[in-house]
């Protein structure tokens, strides 16, 4: 049950509905009153008071549809339908909370991994030789600040050795051939938070990584990446710039319209 007081006096009862919105010429929140008449009123949110009301501290924010995590210092929820959310100063920003996920920031940065990190990268940057290299040592410091403190991510996960299961993903589109164990590597990454893929050389392992970057379609689910470390530097530098080619069969039975890979139909498969 909600109360809405306005100007000291308890008009919940008079009411049909009532709602927040942000006011730019006044910079400011203010609450709408809707009567069964048809009629409304609006009043500074700093004249009215919303019960319930809670305030929530060190936050992360996530939109409904977006896998964007957003660091919130403060966000006052009012009748558990309207949320000012604060991430810098004093401006508010609100959301309706049926859209929008808050979930408490967790102790990631205060994990021994995480502290290392920042060691090493503050001490890069203090003892930078050049101008170019201080620069970019310091942008990785400022980097490490403004990451979010989330159970979502692989970082996460490896600062606190819990690896995650994610959500199985359907219907994986796979644009050039896999053997066995090549298949199975690939559905493993998409069902944790971190996967190593090794093996001897030869096995196939560059296309790995390139799979999810190259196919953005084989990811419905908005796209997991799928990191990879080669020990020869010659590798490596294969693994970032090798372009899977598609044999004839199954270029045939994919089909491409302007570049963009279509699952294959049961006929297809005849």
């Amino acid at each position: 049950m909600v109360s809405i007081e306005v100007a000291g006096k308890d008009r919940t009862a008079q009411l049909s509905d009532w709602s927040l919105s942000w006011n730019d010429s006044r910079a400011a929140l203010q609450l709408t009153c809707h009567f069964p008449s048809g009629k409304t009123y609006t009043h500074p949110l700093s004249d009215c008071r919303v019960l319930p009301t809670r305030e929530l501290n060190d936050l992360l924010l996530t939109e409904s549809g977006s896998t964007l995590v957003k660091a919130v210092s403060k966000a006052i929820i009012y009748g558990e339908r309207y949320a000012a959310v604060y991430y810098q100063g004093d401006r508010p920003y609100l959301y309706k909370m049926d859209r929008i996920r808050l979930t408490p920031a967790t102790a990631l940065k205060a994990s021994p991994v995480f502290h290392y990190f920042s060691c090493v990268a503050n001490a890069r940057r203090d003892r930078a030789m050049s101008k170019a290299d201080r620069d970019i040592a310091a942008n990785v410091v400022r980097q490490l600040e403004k990451l979010p403190a989330w159970t979502g991510t692989a970082l996460h996960a490896y600062c606190t050795g819990r690896n995650g299961n994610l959500a199985s993903s359907q219907g994986l589109i796979y644009p050039f051939g896999l053997n066995e164990s090549q298949l199975s590597a690939v559905e493993q990454a998409f069902r944790k938070q971190i996967s190593v893929i090794e093996g001897p050389p030869g096995t196939g392992k560059p296309d790995h990584p390139q799979y999810p970057r190259q196919y953005p379609a084989a990811r419905p689910d908005g796209g997991r990446a799928v990191q990879q470390q080669c020990r020869g530097g010659k590798r490596l530098r294969e693994a970032g710039e090798m372009r899977p080619r598609l044999p004839d069969r199954q270029t045939r039975q994919l089909g491409q319209s302007r570049g963009i890979l279509r699952e294959p139909t049961a006929a297809s498969h005849g």
